[in-house]
């Protein structure tokens, strides 16, 4: 069974393209597995690898869930978020 490690460094899996390097802000760059099947006509791609943890933490506690600013600042100054 492989690793990742081995996946990695295949010569198959290289050919294949089916290991795709991505920016990513904490980690410089990852490896994560591409979209499969390719087609030469309409070519896929990972654009994105989502939002960093807690991008959405405003809108939801605020927008969905009512809390103040005010609350939503203590929350994190608590060290709760």
């Amino acid at each position: 069974m492989y690793e990742i490690d081995d996946m990695v460094k295949d010569p198959q899996y290289v050919a294949r393209q089916s290991i795709q390097s991505m920016a990513h802000p904490l980690f410089d760059k990852i490896s994560v597995p591409a979209i499969h099947p390719v087609f030469s006509g309409t070519p896929c791609r990972i654009c994105s690898l989502g939002k960093p943890l807690g991008a959405d933490n405003e809108e939801i506690y605020c927008g969905r869930m009512g809390l103040s600013a005010d609350e939503l600042k203590s929350l994190k100054e608590k060290g709760v978020l």
